[in-house]
């Protein structure tokens, strides 16, 4: 009989807040997390081995969340992307393709329950 388990799930956070990567990585113990702090750094990430899931912060510096979602959604369709910020609504990342987004402060057990539910 094997006994085998499955990796944990990768998780790419992208914030320039390093507070909010940080719970994050505690939030996902259980879960590889890496994190990148503006969206370029992420791109490179991504481009060295795809995340299963993607959870990134609307404003960044330079490239914001909305291009970055597009950006990975011309190289890996598949990966879901969960949207954050406090600073925007729902109406305003309606119109992308987010598979789910939460305003700041996000409350950690709908952040899981989030990502497990695109998972």
């Amino acid at each position: 009989m094997s006994n085998t388990t499955a990796a944990p799930h990768r998780l790419l956070i992208v914030d320039d807040e390093e507070t909010i990567r940080l719970v994050v990585r505690r939030a996902f113990a259980d879960f590889v997390v890496e994190d990148a702090v503006d969206a370029e750094q992420a791109l490179l990430s991504i481009g060295r081995s795809a995340p299963d899931i993607v959870i990134t912060d609307i404003h960044l510096i330079g490239m914001d969340g909305c291009a970055l979602l597009a950006r990975i959604r011309e190289s890996h369709p598949l990966v879901p992307v969960i949207g954050i910020s406090g600073y925007v609504n729902d109406e305003d990342v309606q119109d992308f393709d987010f598979d789910a987004f939460l305003l700041k402060p996000v409350e950690l057990e709908d952040l899981r329950a989030q990502v497990m539910a695109v998972l």
